[in-house]
């Protein structure tokens, strides 16, 4: 295991939640949910609640019928790995009466953006509130690894300290899980460049290197990956790209193939969608994907054949029902078919996701009932934004509040400059009394004496007048100096937390966070999460 360093982060970081729809990049289905709106009541039947988790565990439990298929899956594919005590608990659980509660994502290198740490961790955190709240089953936290998929740019780019690197696009239509590794290792070398010299270098080699040298896929460093920095906490993760699983679909995929009923179901659940509900993801006549010579190919469907794009082969329907009798494993799920399987092989009870995951699986209502495959409750994942200390002592020097940063930057450079001009150093008018009464006691008293000295009195009154002039200019420009440079300021932390004007989690990877704060940084974050509620927290990082 790595060595850890001693580290404050427990002690010295701060959290401060702020509300989803004050942060201004979630849409109307994300804020409707948080705000528990009646509107998505039909499209998800109920919010999350212990009561309705524990009925729903109790409901999947009884249901489910493939523990031993499941559990066999799982323990071949951690057969060269060590599982911890957490996760052979959890592994015993599903193989008696357990349930699970699931989050999923793309293989993007190193988990790509922060956002899939924060899916697996408000998945752990799910699991140990409800485990710890009385429902009646074991709950076991999995992380789907979406190995089928083959979008390549979209996996191979990797930002650190707001540097990007990507490589070059990809045409083989190869499922990312089964991409040889080492292409990928211009990004790892581009990913430890940043740290040469740092007293927790040897820190981040040590799991990069281990789950390096043992894989030979992008599949294989990601599962271990996700095992070096969640198996303490029993987080399990799934490639369902096998053929046992597979086989378990069967009968749906058939029926798709046959009846072309998803789309037919999500053209039914999107019509009753209110208007500032949008359609995420379009549904085909056909919506799945075929495997041929390793590569996965769009599988359409025809009057009278279905077809491979981009390839254009064909295939008439009876020799692709004898190929999904022969080999189910080559029929891949798309974007709405996918939970179906899901939901099929996982005694699941909730599906935890972002914004645009949350619109297109409220899109699948009807499709769920068509299929005869229980619906879990979808939930919106958390979400953080991290801030450094150096960035928080710039927002503390300018005397910005947390909430502050998701102002509108022009907005909030008016409302700052507005709050801070201190228009009395620039008005020397109430000065005016005092100096105009001193100069004419002086000149009195001077006529009484001398009147001839008079004229020297009034052109030491036009000095300072003139004093004066030149101060409030000097002052002016002074003011100016400082407001320029605090708005240089504001821009500079806008651009630092908001990447290209989004947030954060959605670019940054998580090494630069490990790097400064080892394990530590996944134990505060996961003490930060909620679990049946979703929260949006800053936090300042010491």
């Amino acid at each position: 295991m790595p060595v850890q360093l001693p580290n404050p982060l427990l002690e010295e970081a701060q959290a401060f939640t702020i509300p989803f729809e004050k942060t201004g990049f979630f849409g109307a289905v994300p804020r409707d949910f948080v705000a528990k709106d009646s509107k998505l009541l039909p499209f998800l039947e109920q919010f999350p609640s212990l009561a309705s988790y524990r009925q729903k565990a109790t409901d999947r439990s009884a249901q489910f019928e493939h523990r031993q298929v499941l559990v066999a899956a799982f323990k071949e594919q951690y057969q060269n790995m060590e599982l911890s005590a957490a996760q052979q608990k959890n592994l015993e659980a599903l193989s008696d009466n357990g349930v699970t509660v699931t989050t999923g994502h793309q293989l993007c290198f190193m988990g790509g953006p922060l956002y899939f740490i924060y899916k697996a961790l408000h998945t752990i955190k799910l699991a140990q509130e409800l485990n710890s709240s009385g429902v009646d089953v074991p709950v076991v936290p999995v992380f789907w690894l979406a190995s089928e998929d083959h979008d390549f740019d979209e996996i191979a780019q990797l930002t650190v300290f707001g540097k990007k690197e990507a490589l070059q696009d990809s045409e083989n239509q190869i499922p990312v899980g089964k991409l040889p590794l080492h292409i990928f290792e211009p990004l790892k070398d581009f990913a430890l460049s940043f740290f040469e010299g740092w007293e927790s270098e040897a820190y981040i080699k040590s799991w990069l290197d281990d789950a390096w040298s043992q894989s030979n896929s992008l599949k294989d460093f990601t599962l271990r990956l996700l095992q070096h920095w969640f198996s303490p906490y029993g987080l399990l993760a799934l490639d369902a790209d096998v053929p046992s699983l597979k086989a378990l679909f069967t009968s749906t995929v058939q029926k798709e193939l046959e009846t072309s009923f998803v789309s037919e179901a999500v053209h039914k659940t999107v019509s009753q969608f209110p208007d500032a509900y949008k359609q995420q993801a379009p549904p085909k006549a056909c919506n799945f994907f075929l495997f041929e010579e390793g590569k996965r190919f769009r599988l359409d469907k025809e009057a009278d054949h279905f077809s491979l794009h981009p390839t254009g082969k064909q295939f008439t329907p009876a020799e692709i029902q004898a190929r999904l009798e022969q080999s189910p494993e080559d029929f891949s799920p798309n974007v709405l078919t996918r939970p179906l399987y899901q939901e099929t092989i996982l005694p699941n009870i909730a599906y935890i996701g972002g914004g645009g995951e949350l619109a297109y699986w409220i899109q699948l209502t009807d499709a769920f009932k068509e299929a005869q495959i229980p619906m879990p409750q979808v939930v919106l994942r958390n979400s953080f934004q991290l801030v450094d200390a150096g960035v928080a002592k710039k927002l503390a020097k300018l005397d910005l509040e947390p909430k502050d940063i998701f102002l509108d930057e022009q907005l909030l450079i008016n409302q700052h400059l507005a709050a801070t001009e201190d228009v009395e150093v620039l008005d020397f008018a109430k000065a005016e009394d005092p100096k105009n009464a001193f100069f004419e006691r002086i000149k009195k008293q001077v006529a009484e004496v001398d009147p001839t000295l008079v004229g020297s009195v009034e052109a030491q009154e036009k000095n300072v007048e003139k004093f004066l002039e030149g101060m409030q200019k000097k002052l002016k420009k002074r003011l100016k100096q400082k407001q320029e440079t605090e708005i240089n300021q504001i821009q500079s932390i806008k651009a630092r937390l908001f990447p290209e004007g989004g947030l954060q989690e959605r670019s940054e990877n998580v090494i630069h966070y490990l790097a400064k704060h080892q394990q530590s940084f996944f134990d505060y974050l996961l003490e930060q999460s909620t679990g049946i509620d979703s929260s949006f927290k800053v936090i300042y990082l010491p």
